[in-house]
C-alpha cells in the first residue's frame, strides 16, 4: 500500500508538473487553497481543489468538480483522473437500465449512472474507497439506488445477477510487462460474460495507443469486439485518454 500511494503521488507530480495551465491560487477564498484544471476538449470539467499548502504539495486534492457534480475525496482515496471523465463524456446509461461499475473509487460513475438506472452496483476491493463512495452518493441523494459492495472485480456480485451496462475504470498498464495489471485485465473479460444481459456494454477506459494491440487480442481470445472509439492525445499534460465500449461477440 506505502509502495503505490508512493507511485500515485509521482505521477500526480508528473501530470502537474508537465501542465502548462497555471494552478489558480484563490487566497481571497478561506475554502481552498488552490486549483488545478486540465484543459479537456469536450464539455465536461475536472477541476481539484486543495485547502491547504499540505494538500496541494502531496498533490492530493480534498474535494474535485467532475463535470457538473461535486465529490469530497478521503485522504487516502484516489481522485477522478482525466481518463475516469472522458469515460464518464463518452458513455450512457438509458431509463431502467441496470449497471455494475467496477472499481467505483470515490463514486463519481455510480453517480452519475443512478440518475437514469433502474439500480447501480458499485464495487471495489478497497473499503476506504466504498466509504468514500457511499458518502458522495448520500450528498447527491442517490444512495437509495446505489447497492456499494467490498471485493475484487465479480467476487462480489451474485451468479444471478445482469446487467445492461459496466463501467471498468481500471486503468491498463503504462507498458504491455505489467503481469500483475495484464492478469487483472485479462481475468476480468475472461469472467464478464456470465453477468452480462443480451447487448450489454462494457465502458472501458485505458491509457495510451501502444497498448491497443495487446487489448484487441484479449478482447478477441474472449470473443468480445470494440464497437466504439474515442482518442484524444492531450499534449499539455502528455497523456492519452482513449474510451472503448466493447460488446460480446
Amino acid at each position: 500500500m506505502a509502495f503505490q500511494r508512493l507511485f500515485r503521488i509521482a505521477f500526480y507530480f508528473t501530470l502537474t508538473a508537465s501542465c502548462s495551465i497555471p494552478l489558480n491560487a484563490v487566497a481571497e477564498d478561506d475554502e481552498y487553497y488552490t486549483t488545478w484544471e486540465p484543459r479537456l476538449s469536450g464539455e465536461y470539467k475536472l477541476i481539484w481543489y486543495y485547502n491547504t499548502k499540505k494538500d496541494f504539495n502531496a498533490q492530493h486534492p480534498n474535494r474535485v468538480l467532475a463535470h457538473n457534480k461535486e465529490f469530497l475525496i478521503r485522504p487516502d482515496v484516489r481522485p477522478p483522473m482525466v481518463n475516469g471523465i472522458y469515460l464518464l463524456e463518452h458513455s450512457k446509461v438509458n431509463e431502467g437500465e441496470e449497471v455494475l461499475d467496477i472499481g467505483t473509487g470515490t463514486g463519481i460513475h455510480a453517480i452519475f449512472a443512478a440518475e437514469k438506472a433502474k439500480r447501480v452496483v458499485a464495487t471495489d476491493i478497497y473499503a476506504p474507497a466504498i466509504v468514500n463512495a457511499k458518502t458522495n452518493a448520500e450528498r447527491h441523494a442517490v444512495d437509495n439506488k446505489i447497492d456499494f459492495r467490498v471485493g475484487d472485480l465479480f467476487e462480489p456480485i451474485n451468479d444471478d445477477e445482469k446487467f445492461d451496462v459496466f463501467f471498468v475504470n481500471i486503468n491498463f498498464p503504462f507498458n504491455v510487462t505489467d503481469d500483475r495489471r495484464n492478469k487483472l485485465h485479462e481475468r476480468l473479460f475472461a469472467e464478464v460474460r456470465k453477468y452480462m444481459k443480451p447487448n450489454a456494454r462494457i465502458y472501458y477506459q485505458t491509457s495510451f495507443v501502444k497498448n491497443i494491440p495487446y487489448i484487441y487480442d484479449m478482447l478477441d481470445r474472449n470473443n468480445f469486439r470494440i464497437m466504439e472509439m474515442h482518442m484524444e492525445h492531450m499534449a499539455e499534460i502528455k497523456h492519452e485518454a482513449l474510451f472503448l465500449m466493447i460488446q460480446s461477440r
